[in-house]
C-alpha cells in the first residue's frame, strides 16, 4: 500500500472575512429559524415531526406535521444546520468557516 503526504490547499481567512462570515453565517441561522417557526406555527404545532442533521434548506426535509420548512426560507442558504425536535436551530457548517467558529454563531 501506498501513502502520500496531503497538504491542505485551504486558505485562512482573513481576521476581517472570518468576521464578515460570522456575521453572515448568524443572519442565515435567523432566517432559518424563522422558517422552521413559521412552519410549526402554521402546522399549530409545537414539535417537528420529520428532521434531519445537516439540512442544507432542501425541501420535505424538515417538516412539522404537512408544513415545510424549505417552504419559508426566503433565500438559498449556504450553510447546513441541525434542526431539533423542538424547533432549534444550531449551525453546524457554513462556507470559509471551521467548526471552532460554530460556538461564535450557535451562541
Amino acid at each position: 500500500m501506498t501513502t502520500q503526504n496531503v497538504t491542505s490547499s485551504i486558505t485562512p481567512l482573513s481576521v476581517e472575512d472570518s468576521q464578515s462570515a460570522i456575521s453572515a453565517a448568524k443572519a442565515e441561522k435567523q432566517e432559518v429559524q424563522i422558517a422552521v417557526d413559521a412552519a410549526m406555527t402554521s402546522a399549530g404545532l409545537n414539535t417537528i415531526t420529520t428532521h434531519m442533521d445537516q439540512w442544507d434548506g432542501s425541501m420535505n426535509k424538515v417538516k412539522c406535521g404537512t408544513c415545510d420548512a424549505g417552504c419559508y426560507l426566503k433565500t438559498q442558504i449556504k450553510g447546513t444546520y441541525n434542526v431539533s425536535l423542538n424547533g432549534d436551530v444550531t449551525c453546524f457548517s457554513y462556507p470559509g468557516l471551521t467548526s471552532h467558529y460554530m460556538p461564535l454563531i450557535n451562541k
